[in-house]
């Protein structure tokens, strides 16, 4: 799903906690960025918390089926389905650079690393 305004508000505010004479002491930093990333206290991978702040900083999506419907006029609509869990219909076969709804980045599969 991808991350709305309010998560990248929400998300800039805890790591901004973090950025004003914080004293980490011996603790790892990394952990108080998951933190912020998540807003849990769970124990989070490496991959995860990079993933989480990319998508957040750049939210993608990829196509994951795209059907067409031919019109009696000639005419013919290409209907995708995206991995954001919306779909767009364009008059073209390639899919749309952004989705609509949610505003992510349309990538092809070899580009979606990580979704």
């Amino acid at each position: 799903m991808t991350p709305t305004s309010d998560e990248r508000r929400e998300v800039a505010e805890r790591l901004r906690v973090y950025s004003h004479d914080f004293d980490f002491g011996d603790s790892n930093p990394f952990w108080y960025v998951a933190k912020s990333a998540f807003g849990d206290v769970d124990v989070h991978t490496y991959h995860s918390v990079f993933a989480r702040l990319a998508d957040l900083i750049d939210p993608t999506c990829h196509v994951v089926g795209t059907i067409s419907m031919d019109w009696q006029d000639g005419s013919t609509v290409y209907i995708h389905s995206m991995s954001c869990g919306h779909t767009r219909e364009t008059s073209l076969p390639e899919p749309p650079a952004y989705c609509d709804e949610c505003g992510a980045r349309v990538v092809s599969d070899d580009d979606a690393c990580g979704d």
